[in-house]
């Protein structure tokens, strides 16, 4: 193939069908735990309040719940990802041997947005993942205010130095975590014979780029264990996890367990938990099949990205 610009043209068309193929027939998983905000600036700065506000009976003043009681601000990054292509492969009709690695090229920046937010969740007990309150998304001492009005430290993390599973309340608006899309990521081209790379190099080049990135978001809405995922631990953080209270109130936040979220390797304890029909029971010598009381509880979220 001569590097004419209708051949050139052609193969960028063919290149970019590939791309998108890759592109699309990835799974956003990132959307069932992350809530997409998308960026025009810089940075978007969040404000957050302790607690989703309860209606309350109106006596004396209303009472203002302030959206910037807390606040953090998260920062785009910059990405790229770029490839080659030697000149003598396409001039020799050698370029159909591409065609997968373009689609898996888009494939790379399809699955790119799962894979940052689940990088947040997996590093949520790091300072990778410091939230509106100055913690982690997963600690042992959120700071609230009891119903006294006194300092206390709220835990959303059980410990353990297992592979992690998660219990969230995914039925709100709000989600754990955000993503922040700010320059969405193209299919770029540098192909003409006068381009540095073509005549330097001899070497064609595809790229993308994007700006985005993601962080964490209401960490009252998840809880984290890598203890052994058993009924007992199960039941144990449903139960710390569902007792979270509002700020200044012993009344309950209501916050529910809708999703038990595990990766791939804990799908199997995740459905003897909630898939279950019956579970075997130890009495006295032998073991008997009795009914599994926690069977869908909560539906099982398997994260292959996580």
């Amino acid at each position: 193939m001569d590097l004419t610009p209708a051949n050139l043209q052609a193969l960028n068309t063919g290149f970019r069908a590939n791309f998108n193929r890759g592109f699309v027939g990835v799974l956003p998983e990132y959307r069932e735990i992350a809530m997409e905000v998308p960026s025009s600036t810089e940075s978007n700065s969040y404000g957050w309040m302790g607690d989703m506000p309860e209606v309350r009976e109106w006596l004396g003043e209303r009472v203002v719940h302030q959206l910037n009681a807390y606040g953090f601000t998260l920062v785009n990054k910059r990405f790229e990802l770029t490839i080659g292509v030697d000149v003598d492969k396409i001039e020799d009709d050698q370029y159909g041997v591409y065609g997968p690695i373009m689609t898996e090229f888009g494939r790379s920046v399809g699955r790119f947005p799962n894979k940052l937010v689940m990088s947040i969740l997996r590093g949520g007990t790091s300072g990778a993942a410091i939230g509106f309150d100055g913690k982690p998304l997963l600690a042992t001492d959120h700071p609230r205010l009891n119903a006294a009005g006194k300092p206390v430290g709220v835990s959303n993390w059980a410990g353990g130095a297992g592979s992690r599973w998660y219990l969230a309340d995914l039925s709100r608006a709000i989600k754990p975590l955000v993503y922040q899309p700010r320059k969405a990521f193209g299919f770029v081209r540098k192909d003409r014979p006068e381009d540095d790379n073509v005549f330097d190099n001899n070497e064609i080049r595809y790229g993308t780029n994007g700006r985005c990135n993601a962080g964490p978001g209401f960490w009252q809405l998840i809880y984290g264990s890598g203890q052994e995922l058993n009924v007992a631990n199960f039941e144990a953080a449903k139960t710390a996890f569902e007792a979270l209270k509002l700020e200044r109130s012993d009344e309950k936040a209501g916050v529910m367990a809708t999703h038990l979220i595990v990766p791939t390797d804990l799908e199997g304890a995740g459905r003897r938990i909630l898939k279950a029909g019956l579970v075997p029971q130890t009495v006295g010598d032998n073991t008997v099949a009795v009914t599994n009381v926690w069977e869908n509880a909560a539906q099982l979220l398997v994260l292959k990205s996580l």
